[in-house]
């Protein structure tokens, strides 16, 4: 029996001059961390034109993800992880796009990146609307959104 998939949403975080994207697949009961994109692709292209080939290698790779069990996800990388929803104490999204999950054992920081590439100002709130929307009936009180 495969866990039903609330929603999906790309996130980016720093790692020692590299970005790692990496994407979140929120189930009722855990969320999983899939890394979508290392970074060392647009780290050694360089400016835009690496920051858009990571893009769409992340994409690619999470329309992958998107087709396989949660449990495939996790074996598929050994980056790739589970935070069982018991163990979330916070989630915050923050301004300037950032996203924090606070567990009983760490606390994980992303930013949020666009589920396309070329973010508006109204796609960027419809985003946030649209992983509040998710996160709410599962997270109550534990979600606080800056708007």
């Amino acid at each position: 029996m495969s866990e039903e998939v609330l929603g999906v949403q790309p996130l980016e975080r720093p790692a020692l001059a590299r970005r790692i994207t990496e994407t979140l697949f929120v189930t009722p009961d855990r969320i999983v961390v899939a890394r979508t994109s290392g970074g060392l692709l647009g780290s050694a292209i360089g400016g835009a034109v690496g920051r858009v080939m990571q893009a769409q290698e992340a994409k690619k790779k999470t329309e992958q993800y998107s087709q396989i069990s949660l449990e495939s996800i996790l074996k598929a990388d050994k980056n790739n992880y589970a935070i069982p929803n018991a163990d979330i104490q916070k989630i915050e999204i923050k301004s300037r796009n950032r996203f924090h999950i606070t567990t009983t054992k760490e606390q994980h920081k992303w930013y949020l990146s666009p589920k396309e590439t070329g973010w508006t100002t109204s796609s960027i709130k419809e985003d946030i609307k649209n992983l509040e929307s998710i996160l709410r009936p599962i997270f109550g009180d534990k979600l606080s959104v800056e708007k």
